[in-house]
This record gives C-alpha cells, sequence and structure tokens, in this order.
C-alpha cells in the first residue's frame, strides 16, 4: 500500500493549527550583543563580494556579522507564542463543489474541507463514532470508490480511490509539545554559531554567504577558489566565464547565479587571488 500523504497532511494541517505555527511574541529581554576579536586569517564572501580582513564577528540581538556585514540569523527571540487549537465547525463542514473526480489529496480545498470535518465530528460525537462519519464522508468524495477504518489504528483510514490507487493515513497524527528556548539557550546557540566562523576564519578557511552558503578548507581552495580565480582572468565577458564554470564546477556545485555575483565582482579577483595561491601553497607543503 502507498502511504498517503495528503491524508497525513490532513493531520500536520491540524496540529500546525493548534500548536505549532507562531504568531504573536512575548515581551523579553534582549539577548544584547558580543563581539568577539578580529581574525587576520581566512576569506569572506558575501554575495561574491570579496569582504577583505580583518574580521570581527559580531551578534546584535538574533543576528551575526562579519565586518557589520548581515551573514547569519539564530532562533528568535522572544520566543514565539503558539497559536491556540483550531476552531470547530458549529455546524456540520458542506463539501464544496470544487471537490470532484478530477480532485487529487493534495488539493487545498479538499485538506480543508476533510480538517474542519474531522474536527466537527470528533467534537458533536466523540472519537470512535467521528471515525465511523468520517468513513461515510470519504464514501462520498466523487474521486473516492471505497473508504473504511485502518485494522489497528484508532484515526486510520483506507481508501481505494477511482484511479484504482489504494491509499492510507491517520487523521490525527502524534501530539508533539511546542518546542520552547530560554533566554539562555537562544544566547548559547548564538554564541556557538558565532564561535564556528571565528574558528573557522581562524583556521584561514572561506565563507561564502548571500546566494550560496559555503565554507571551504584550504584543502578545498585548489578545487573551488582556483578554478573561480582563472576563469576569471581568461574569461572573454560573462558568457564565457559561465560556460567555463559550467564544465569545471567545484566540488557540490555552485548555481548560476551564484556564478554571475562572483563575476559581478571580478574587480576583487587581485585582492583575494594571492592569498588563495598562497594557501594553496603552504597546503601542498
Amino acid at each position: 500500500m502507498k502511504t498517503w500523504q495528503g491524508l497525513l497532511a490532513v493531520s500536520v494541517l491540524g496540529m500546525c493549527a493548534g500548536a505549532g505555527i507562531s504568531r504573536g511574541q512575548e515581551p523579553g529581554l534582549s539577548l544584547g550583543t558580543r563581539e568577539w576579536p578580529a581574525v587576520t586569517n581566512g576569506l569572506v564572501f558575501i554575495d561574491g563580494e570579496y569582504i577583505p580582513p580583518p574580521y570581527t564577528v559580531s551578534r546584535e540581538r538574533d543576528i551575526i556579522f562579519i565586518n557589520g556585514r548581515k551573514v547569519d540569523k539564530g532562533p528568535p527571540w522572544p520566543w514565539r507564542k503558539p497559536l491556540p487549537p483550531p476552531p470547530v465547525p458549529k455546524t456540520e463542514p458542506v463539501m464544496p463543489e470544487s471537490i470532484t473526480e478530477k480532485t487529487t489529496i493534495y488539493d487545498e480545498d479538499y485538506l480543508r474541507f476533510v480538517t474542519d470535518s474531522r474536527l466537527y465530528f470528533f467534537d458533536t460525537y466523540g472519537q470512535e463514532k467521528g471515525m465511523d462519519k468520517m468513513v461515510e464522508l470519504f464514501k462520498k468524495l466523487p474521486f473516492v470508490s471505497s473508504a473504511s477504518r485502518k485494522a489497528g489504528s484508532p484515526t486510520g483510514i483506507e481508501l481505494t480511490l477511482k484511479s484504482g490507487e489504494i491509499t492510507g493515513g491517520d487523521l490525527v497524527g502524534p501530539e508533539r509539545k511546542p518546542l520552547v528556548m530560554t533566554k539562555e539557550q537562544v544566547q548559547k546557540s548564538m554564541d556557538y554559531n558565532c564561535d564556528i566562523y571565528v574558528r573557522g576564519l581562524g583556521s584561514n578557511h572561506c565563507f561564502m554567504f548571500g546566494n550560496m552558503t559555503r565554507r571551504t578548507s584550504t584543502a578545498g581552495f585548489r578545487k573551488t577558489l582556483l578554478p573561480l580565480a582563472d576563469a576569471m582572468r581568461t574569461a572573454k565577458d560573462e558568457t564565457d566565464f559561465l560556460a567555463i564554470m559550467k564544465t569545471n564546477q567545484p566540488p557540490g556545485g555552485m548555481s548560476e547565479a551564484a556564478f554571475r555575483a562572483f563575476y559581478r565582482h571580478r574587480d576583487d579577483l587581485p585582492k583575494w587571488e594571492p592569498r588563495v595561491r598562497e594557501a594553496v601553497e603552504k597546503e601542498r607543503r
């Protein structure tokens, strides 16, 4: 039997409305600011633009900066307040006319109708009889051939669609407690991320931010940064540069947007290429 992801989405839809999506923030104390000692090693690129050292990593609230440029964001603070459970319809939901024989189990109108119906039936009749009501509802759907309760699952449904597909899932997913972080936990998480950048730059690693996020150690400069430098020096124009890089992709690949960003800042090449070649030579020794 193929797992019915659409039916599972109904459960997720209900749970998110009840505990996962946030709409407000409790007032709280500021996370404050912190700045780390400057680092003279490493390389930083933001949207292809070379940012020269020294590098100062700093944190202001939940935002991380390098030399005053935003590069990362941490967990939100104040922590977001969970939404209340979704409202139960006051009357039995009516099947929308948009649900037809061509409807799929992923269509928004169908998912909303099933979710609202489940809320209404469970509230009105209780879970056990409510599940029987849901089976009757599924049998009436124009794209469903048959429906039955799934053995061994109190909220499971098995369906056969008119397309011949057999699917199934649970109308109610497992209950999850909303994740809550304290101010101290958020601060610790933010400072840990800042430490990663400081230690990485101290080890002469390269960080790329913006249209792509990438970290490269000095061992990877030869396959990542040198091809970029060589192509920038030899390419006749941007089109030629893109053609060169598409056939000489760095490990893990880079997008065309990232390549274009580097080419826009090709005048920065003399500032960072010597540092890269020096690091590569030291790595070979």
